[in-house]
């Protein structure tokens, strides 16, 4: 395998993208085969019988609008479709990132393969299996399309096509802070084009620069979520501010260190590690700013398997930094021979991606089977206030919990009733905050290595009344 990995940073293009390919749906083809499970807050963004009402609801507003009506046709068809279109779209933006990379000719073909093999395999973004997320997953797609035809194409016509993509990709909001990179790449090739083509490219700068700014100010003025919670979700606090003005400054300092030390032996590696290190405030500095990721154990702990909850979804555009940032790395701790260091890296990270990959789809077989248990026991019949004890939380991916919602949810798409029935996590709560007709208790009798041969854990539920309420 080692081998294999360092052959892929030496072979052809066309062999490159078959392997790439390859790999890409090994570690990440999980997340195609469990269509039919939802996960997270899908339970209540996509709780709709019909298109219209999908697009009319709540959960949409605050967001651009061509983001309900897309995914008001994914919803017809399930969620598979959005977890498919989510698989695609990160491929996409690896293409997008190799061809520009390939354009602006800075980088070696085999440090640019490196770098592609980074930005889609680095153990970043694992929770892309929520529905809620594929937005995310489309925004960047899109974002690294427009950016490569703003850096590589020169006629007007392709800047408006470039501007057009740029403001759709923006119904990710972090990436209004990330389109700062593709615009100072762009008047760097500028200093180096011909006379007939900068006219176009100060044209297609100045539409970035004014589109970002004008969607801002539009979409939060005319377009407010009319749910308190996603209006506070989106609203920068005084004191991730700083800690983002701070991440910034710690990094510049540790590049003017740098230079000082020896400014000709790393000028080239400084060059990359300037740009990894402005890709990665780029993209992690609109999160900061909202109180996501606040401490260095916020960042760590987002990589470490059966940990990191739905979080996460913060580190969606710190790849392309991360890579930058490795290279340079790996370039001068074997003088310039990053290969072999490159290849334990990517190694690490398909193993660690593909066990992330590996708890989603365990979980999804927990979930489809502990629905099944319940459809098929009764168990939930008269039932209205339920209290959930979960005994299998080990099973669940990236060690998060079930949310009282995901719960209710849950028994009631089990129940096949039109009831509402109320459920809690097991809690010591009052009877009258909460009268909870029994403790569903769920239990399983097998571990993760027997499912993944046998798809099923042997869930067991349990009805125990004895903390029933009394009438």
């Amino acid at each position: 395998m080692k081998n294999t990995m360092f052959n892929l940073f030496e072979i052809t293009e066309q062999s490159f993208w078959k392997r790439l390919t390859l790999l890409y749906s090994l570690v990440f083809g999980l997340m195609l085969t469990y269509p039919t499970t939802i996960f997270w807050d899908d339970w209540l963004v996509y709780d709709f019988k019909d298109r219209q009402s999908f697009i009319a609801s709540d959960w949409m507003s605050g967001f651009a609008p061509w983001r309900a009506h897309f995914e008001s046709l994914l919803l017809e068809i399930g969620p598979g479709a959005f977890r498919f279109v989510s698989f695609v779209s990160i491929f996409v933006s690896a293409i997008a990132l190799n061809r520009t990379l390939m354009f602006l000719n800075y980088l070696n073909k085999s440090e640019i393969k490196i770098i592609t093999c980074l930005f889609l395999f680095l153990p970043l973004f694992s929770v892309r299996v929520a529905m809620c997320l594929t937005n995310y997953s489309v925004s960047t797609a899109l974002f690294f399309l427009a950016s490569f035809i703003l850096i590589t194409k020169s006629s007007r016509a392709w800047m408006i096509v470039s501007t057009i993509l740029f403001i759709l990709s923006f119904g990710t909001s972090s990436l209004l802070v990330f389109s700062a990179l593709p615009l100072l790449i762009k008047l760097f090739t500028l200093r180096k084009s011909q006379r007939a083509s900068i006219s176009s490219g100060v044209i297609g700068v100045a539409l970035l620069a004014i589109s970002v700014p004008s969607y801002w100010i539009i979409n939060r003025k005319f377009n407010p979520s009319k749910i308190d919670a996603l209006n506070t979700y989106y609203t920068p606090t005084a004191l991730g501010t700083l800690k983002a003005l701070a991440l910034g400054i710690v990094l510049t300092l540790s590049l003017y260190i740098l230079y000082k030390i020896n400014r000709s032996i790393y000028s080239r590696n400084l060059k990359m590690l300037s740009f990894g290190f402005f890709a990665l405030w780029c993209g992690s500095a609109p999160y900061m700013t909202l109180g996501h990721i606040p401490t260095l154990y916020d960042w760590i702990i987002l990589s470490v398997p059966n940990a990191g909850d739905w979080n996460g979804r913060h580190q969606l555009l710190m790849p392309l930094g991360f890579s930058f940032i490795l290279l340079a790395v790996f370039n001068w701790i074997s003088n310039g021979q990053p290969k072999k260091s490159a290849t334990a890296a990517v190694l690490i990270s398909i193993f660690l991606s593909f066990s992330y990959s590996y708890e989603f789809y365990l979980d999804s077989l927990k979930q489809n089977e502990t629905i099944a248990m319940i459809e098929s026991s009764k168990v939930l019949s008269g039932s209205s206030h339920v209290m959930v004890e979960d005994l299998t939380e080990q099973l669940n991916a990236r060690g998060r919990k079930f949310r009282d919602y995901e719960w209710e949810a849950i028994l009631n798409h089990a129940s096949n009733s039109q009831r509402n029935i109320k459920a809690l996590p097991l809690a010591r709560i009052s009877c009258s905050d909460f009268p909870a007709d029994f403790v569903l208790r769920i239990s399983s009798s097998q571990g993760r290595l027997h499912a993944l041969f046998t798809r099923h854990f042997g869930i067991e539920i349990e009805k125990d009344t004895t903390t029933q309420c009394k009438n």
